[in-house]
């Protein structure tokens, strides 16, 4: 029996599992699932050209959609933790109102989500930020750690 797209995504959707993943098996079954289908019609005696075209536009917007709803979700996953941290998040527009180069929306759904060059600047942020703090916890946990051998010292006389 053949399960129809739709019963499959939102079967996915129903299971507890976190949003990137969700949206990966989801990605990978559409594909799945087109490939199938566009190879038994390329295979088939009557070979529908517009039937095999309009197949493969539904697998490309598909995929399309779903790489999108990723890419918004991996931008939001670093923003939340650069606002964690309270780094700079490159700005969509500079004070001209030209775009920064940072950022891009979605075609099909019209979502904003980094560019490779704005996911590479808020990652080295993020990376410096976090470093900064272990650093400034490593200095700190030098001084109990002696402390603390201090006491033992003292205590096992």
């Amino acid at each position: 029996m053949k399960l129809p797209l739709t019963l499959i995504c939102r079967a996915l959707n129903k299971i507890p599992i976190p949003k990137g993943l969700r949206l990966t098996w989801q990605a990978h079954l559409t594909d799945l699932i087109f490939r199938k289908e566009i190879a038994v019609l390329k295979a088939s005696e009557d070979k529908d050209r517009l039937k095999l075209q309009r197949l493969e536009f539904d697998h490309k917007f598909e995929i399309s959609v779903l790489y999108e709803q990723l890419d918004e979700h991996y931008t939001n996953q670093l923003i939340r933790k650069a606002r964690r941290l309270r780094v700079f998040v490159p700005s969509i527009f500079d004070k001209e109102g030209n775009s920064t180069g940072c950022w891009e929306e979605s075609p099909e759904l019209k979502l904003w989500y980094l560019t490779d060059k704005g996911l590479t600047q808020l990652r080295e942020a993020i990376y410096k930020e976090l470093e900064w703090v272990y650093k400034t916890r490593e200095h700190y946990l030098k001084w109990v750690t002696g402390i603390i051998g201090l006491i033992i010292g003292l205590l096992i006389k």
